[in-house]
């Protein structure tokens, strides 16, 4: 779709006239048309219409530097070096690339955009006048709900999930309570189960410190039932306790 836009963009300036972004073509010549976009871009409080002189006099200079650099699309480093040229010698380089290419933007959608602003307030008409304002305005006010997007959670539903985790908070601060003075788990819990009481009961150092404590406990027990095993048969008299069959 861009491709056939500037395609005719560049056959219209061929013969001395530019797009106004609406598909007709402009009445004012190429050079009248950036002179009137860098009036705009002169004054320090600009209004809807003077962004949009400006957009039409940066679609000129896309138009001919496309022209001059042989290509349909505003892409490339050869496109790019020649349109920096081209934004420095008119001043539009001030604007900077997003903003620019919001308004590029406004300009394709000029008419939509204009049938949108028609149903705002005088106030706001004033105040939506930035490119990525009214852009971001109107994206948000005509978009299509899509209808297989998950559903946002009501204000309801968003009531009895806090409902169920305060009843669930409450039953475990009941078990604790009951538990007090006592172990705070029970012999079937998990180990994961039984990590998290402790974890919510002590400082990560203590935790650190009993989490050690175990395990060396652990391999102290291990050793002493190794070397248990290991142990020779008690001897009475320098003989073995151990009797002969015979």
């Amino acid at each position: 779709m861009h491709e056939i836009d500037d395609q005719s963009n560049i056959q219209s300036a061929e013969k001395g006239q530019t797009d106004d972004g609406l598909g007709q073509p402009n009445p004012l010549t190429t050079d009248e048309v950036v002179r009137r976009g860098q009036e705009a871009l002169e004054r320090k409080r600009r209004s809807y219409d003077d962004w949009m002189f400006i957009g039409e006099a940066l679609q000129v200079g896309r138009t001919e530097v496309m022209r001059a650099v042989h290509t349909n699309q505003p892409t490339g480093g050869r496109y790019e070096k020649r349109m920096a040229e081209w934004l420095f010698a008119r001043s539009f380089h001030l604007i900077d690339k997003c903003t620019r290419n919001h308004l590029l933007e406004c300009l394709q959608n000029r008419a939509d955009i204009a049938q949108w602003r028609a149903c705002l307030t005088e106030a706001e008409q004033f105040s939506f006048n930035h490119p990525t304002t009214v852009l971001r305005k109107w994206r948000q006010a005509t978009a299509v709900p899509d209808p297989n997007a998950p559903r946002k959670p009501s204000t309801v539903s968003k009531l009895k999930d806090s409902i169920i985790q305060l009843e669930e908070e409450n039953h475990r601060m009941r078990r604790e309570i009951a538990c007090a003075g006592g172990d705070l788990w029970a012999p079937r819990d998990t180990a994961d189960d039984i990590a998290t009481v402790m974890l919510g009961k002590l400082s990560p150092n203590k935790a650190e410190r009993v989490a050690r404590a175990i395990l060396q406990q652990l391999t102290d027990n291990k050793a002493r039932a190794c070397a248990r095993s290991k142990r020779p048969a008690k001897q009475v008299d320098g003989e073995s306790q151990t009797h002969d069959p015979r």
